[in-house]
This record gives structure tokens, sequence and C-alpha cells, in this order.
């Protein structure tokens, strides 16, 4: 509770009176003195009871209407109140709507009507969560003497989302297993997230959920099944180099990157399983969430998630369009067990050796350090673009050698171009090189590969190239 001026100006004339009373010896001006003074105390108790019992018979209900919207798109904010039929001493409502949203509208209620709710839309430029407090009741007395505040109600949090690609699709050799955000058709099946035991293919289980790789094998059909388990820790490898950022402003690779690590993660919390985060730059690690379950991991990765951005290579040290070349050349060759491979691959990139070449790389070292922490057989979902083939496939093999699985999820360059594609065969060209790469890695054992692209970002490419041959 917290006097107001006019308290404290009417308690200095009951201490005057008594103070000059008792100079002038007048009983009066003591008596009339003290009964000012005991006037306030007994309008402050009823100042107090009163503002008790109006809190114990007032309900607060705050409410948010969406809880998710993009940058820039307002959210509702309403405040309901339950007030009993003389509610005293009670004045105003504000809403603590966050700071660094704008709001539209009035965000305090005075209670001297018959309104009992407030409602108001703020928006927010800048991605994040954001947290809308409990509102703010005000009780003042009738001769403002006498003024508190008091929270009431239920907090409530809106998430923001950057204005991020819609149209992620996740395919393996075109065949699509990811619809658009946050829809899901992969042929994992839907047990969980963790790889299990393979067993024979029964009359009746869906086509999707064959194992082709393990059909091929043994010859014949065989399904291979996923556990909601969390005994095996998930970590989610995600490459913002500066290679990354290639592509039209909020479609760039990173951005389609990460909308499928934010539905990999929303995939885990629906299940509670364990997981974690690592995020790689051109320098190295920027930042790693070791694994773990329950609300604030899920959070604090989804808040990393939201806040990277493509890194800036270092000077001297970005690849030049035929320096690439030849690494994704040298990283076929390596894969290559013909004697043709075998003999053209010594010849082919710098002095040093390929493992060695790749074991400097930041995305392989950030797997091979990260790995040697974690016990039991890890599961490694690693995001990337085909900009350095040969990491990538170092990487599946080296969570091989290390027990665990991998799926990558590679955004192929040749269909992040820009507005239309410069040449429709040199682009398919390029995409069917790519398709070749993902298969190889796909074909290695415990290692799954897909494509991640813009929308139906393959049928245009073959559409566009069928028309540019007739």
């Amino acid at each position: 509770m917290r006097a107001t001026r006019r308290f404290w100006a009417t308690a200095g004339v009951s201490i005057s009176l008594v103070g000059l009373g008792a100079v002038l010896s007048e009983l009066s001006l003591v008596l009339g003195g003290v009964a000012v003074g005991s006037w306030l105390l007994a309008h402050q108790i009823a100042f107090v009871t009163k503002t008790n019992a109006v809190l114990d018979e007032t309900t607060v209900t705050q409410s948010l209407t969406p809880r998710r919207v993009l940058e820039s798109q307002p959210v509702r904010i309403r405040a309901s109140l339950s007030l009993p039929d003389d509610s005293g001493p009670l004045r105003r409502v504000d809403l603590d709507v966050p700071l660094a949203a704008e709001t539209a509208g009035e965000t305090t209620l005075d209670i001297d009507g018959d309104s009992t709710s407030l409602a108001v839309a703020c928006t927010a430029s800048v991605a994040g969560r954001y947290t809308v407090g409990e509102p703010t009741l005000t009780f003042r007395d009738s001769y403002g003497l006498f003024e508190t505040t008091v929270t009431e109600g239920n907090t409530e949090s809106f998430r923001v989302e950057p204005n991020a690609p819609r149209d992620a699709r996740v395919g393996s050799g075109g065949d699509q297993i990811s619809v658009g955000y946050g829809e899901h058709e992969a042929n994992r099946g839907s047990g969980g997230l963790d790889p299990g035991e393979l067993r024979k293919y029964l009359p009746g289980d869906p086509r999707n959920r064959i194992d082709w790789k393990a059909t091929a094998r043994r010859g014949e059909p065989y399904i291979r099944e996923f556990e909601s388990s969390t005994d095996r820790e998930t970590v989610i490898f995600l490459d913002h180099r500066a290679s990354t950022a290639a592509g039209q402003a909020g479609r760039t690779r990173f951005d389609y990157l990460r909308e499928v690590a934010l539905w990999l993660l929303d995939r885990a919390r629906d299940m509670d399983d364990p997981v974690g985060l690592v995020s790689v730059g051109d320098e190295g690690v920027t930042s790693r969430i070791h694994p773990g379950a329950g609300i604030e991991q899920y959070r604090r990765i989804e808040t990393a998630l939201y806040d990277l951005e493509p890194t800036e290579a270092p000077t001297g040290r970005t690849p030049t369009r035929q320096a690439e070349a030849t690494r994704q050349t040298a990283a076929r060759l390596a894969t290559d067990e013909s004697p043709f491979g075998r003999t053209l691959e010594p010849y082919v990139g710098n002095a040093e050796t390929y493992v060695e070449r790749v074991e400097s790389d930041p995305l392989f070292t950030a797997v091979r350090t990260t790995l040697s922490r974690v016990s039991g057989d890890p599961w490694v979902l690693l995001l990337t673009d085909d900009t350095n083939r040969a990491e990538v496939y170092e990487t599946g093999k080296l969570v091989r050698r290390l027990g665990g699985y991998t799926s990558a999820f590679i955004a192929p360059g040749s269909l992040y171009q820009g507005r239309g594609l410069p040449d429709a065969e040199t682009t398919y060209r390029e995409y069917r090189d790519f398709e070749e790469f993902r298969r190889q890695l796909g074909g290695l054992e415990r290692v799954d590969a897909y494509e991640v692209t813009p929308g139906e970002a393959v049928q245009s490419v073959l559409q566009q190239r069928q028309g540019a041959r007739r």
C-alpha cells in the first residue's frame, strides 16, 4: 500500500494540531489533531479490509488468440474480469503488454461502468517468444489517501516466427516425404523417431514403411520398425555457414534447413524424446545444447534455432566455383571403386590427402567432437547444403563407425539460384549430379539421405528441361 500526497498533507495537519496544542496548552487543538489522526488510521484499516475482500471475490482470466503468428501479424489479448457486486476501491486494470510489441487500442480499463473485459491487439516485428504478464489491479480509496497495485490472473505467452518459407519439401529421389510446414508423410513409420528392428513384410503393412536397402540385401521385402524410445540421444547438427545464405531473401538454403530443423524438433517434442542442438558456422561450433527432454529443453532449442543466421566466410576461404567443382569430383571419386576411379582419384584435389582435408572442415569436426561425449548409439540429424559433399559423405561414414545412425537433410545448391532458373539444361545436370551424390550417401549402412527443396522445385526443373528440349 502506498500513501498519497493527500494522506501526508492530512497527517501533517494532524501532527501540527497536536504540536500547536501542546505548545499553547490548548486541549481542543490536541484533541482535534488526535481525531484527524484516528480518522486516518480507521480509514486505512477500512481500505485494507475492503481491498482484501474485493480481491478474494475477483477473478481475472487472460487469453491470447492466436498463440503463434508471423512477424508483424497481430495477437489479440483479452482480459475478462469477474467482480463482486460492490467493487469498492478497485479503480483500474492494466494489461502487461511486452515492451517490444506495438499495441492498437487501450491497455487500461477503468472500473467505473458496466464493462468487465478489456481487449487489445499487439504486433511484434522481431521473431521470438513474448510473455504477457499478469494484469495489474489498482485500488484507491474514495478520498484519494491510499493506493495499492496487485497483479492478478494468469501469464500467457505467444511465439512470433520469422517470415520464413512455408513450402519446405523433404524428398528422397523425387519421392516427397514432407509436404509443407507441419505435415508429415515420412516412410519412417509412425512409431517414433528411433530406428528399431527389421522384420519381414506382412500383408497389410503400408508400402512406405519398406526398408528398400534391407530388401535389396535380403532379396525379400523387409519393414523397419521405428520405436518411440528415449534411450537413444538425438542431436541436430544445423549448418549455418556462409554458403547456406544463398537464395532469395527469406527463402535461402538456411531458411529451409531451419524449417526442417523446427519440424524435427516438433516431432521430438510430441514424443518427449531427448534432443540436442549443435550449430556450425564457418569457424566451427557456434552453439551447443546437450541432449535432454522437457518443455524448457525444447523451448531453449527452438529459441536458439530462431536466433541463428548464416555466418560470414573468413577472408580468403570462400571457395571458387572451380574449387568447389574439384572438391565435389574428389568426393565422388573417393567412393568410386572402379579401376577408372581408383586411377583418377590421386590426381584430383590438392596435396592434402582426402581424409585429412575433410577432417579440417567444421561440420565433420563438430560431429566427431560431439559424439565423443555421447554414450550409446547416437542418432545424428544432419542439416546442411551440398557445398562440401566430401565433408558430408565422410561425416556419415564417421557416425556409422561410431555406431550411430544418420539422417542427412541436404539443400541442393542448384535449386536455390534466385528468381527463375538461368539455364534449364545446366540446372538439370547439376541437380542430377546432386541426386547421384545423395544416392551414394544414402547407400551407406545406417545412413538415410534426403533433399530439402523449395516447394515443387524438382518438378519445376524437370518441366523446364522438357520444355527446353522441345
